[in-house]
């Protein structure tokens, strides 16, 4: 997790467009990895956005400018994976059908969230606290992902904006990511994140196999 804050990046700020946007982008940083410096100290329940502010030397106001509220800096890396991961499904599924592509970044929003739940810098404690405090940040992440990937579906396949189909397929490629964390962190669960994906893609295939291909079943 330390190398995730470190290279957590704004997509919205240019580190080569100009001495201003370098100085947001160092801030952000700055602020991100003080956060992680005192999360591995203290523990993320002891943490206020106060401290996180003096040890990156912001004040807290500034610090409201880089991220709404302390949970968020959980979620930068699953931010700037995901942005990854829709690039990579836009790159490759256009002209071809969406569901291998689906499935890899299926594969990588999981692996980014296994990655954040079995860092040796987050105890027990911490993670009950951090899971119920980001419920509703991830909520929202949630709705923005499915937009993102529904455009991105619908450009790949040339979708008109009465087609319902990259809408259903966005949700229900999530949901299958969704159904994995959660059934993944219930104690004494055995099957491998691998496993329990590829039966939820099992589940959903027959409906995604094809699409986006040449061959691929007309709107009528």
């Amino acid at each position: 997790m330390r190398e995730c804050f470190a290279r957590c990046d704004n997509p919205g700020v240019s580190a080569t467009g100009g001495l201003r946007e370098r100085k947001k982008l160092q801030t952000r940083r700055a602020i991100a990895e003080a956060a992680l410096r005192l999360f591995a100290e203290r523990g993320y329940r002891a943490v206020t956005v106060a401290d996180i502010a003096e040890a990156a030397n912001v004040s807290p106001r500034t610090f409201f400018g880089y991220f709404p509220s302390k949970e968020d800096l959980l979620l930068v890396d699953a931010d700037a994976r995901m942005d990854r991961a829709l690039d990579a499904f836009r790159e490759g599924c256009g002209g071809g059908p969406i569901l291998p592509f689906a499935l890899q970044l299926a594969r990588d929003a999981v692996e980014a969230a296994r990655e954040f739940l079995n860092s040796p810098e987050n105890t027990a404690s911490d993670m009950e606290q951090a899971h119920a405090a980001m419920a509703n940040r991830l909520a929202g992440r949630w709705l923005k992902w499915e937009d993102e990937l529904a455009a991105a579906i619908v450009s790949a396949t040339n979708a008109d904006e009465a087609d319902p189909r990259p809408r259903t397929a966005a949700g229900a490629i999530l949901a299958a990511v969704r159904a994995l964390l959660e059934v993944g962190a219930r104690p004494g669960m055995g099957a491998e994140p691998a496993t329990i994906l590829g039966r939820a893609f099992d589940l959903i295939g027959a409906g995604l196999d094809g699409y986006g291909g040449p061959e691929g079943p007309p709107l009528d």
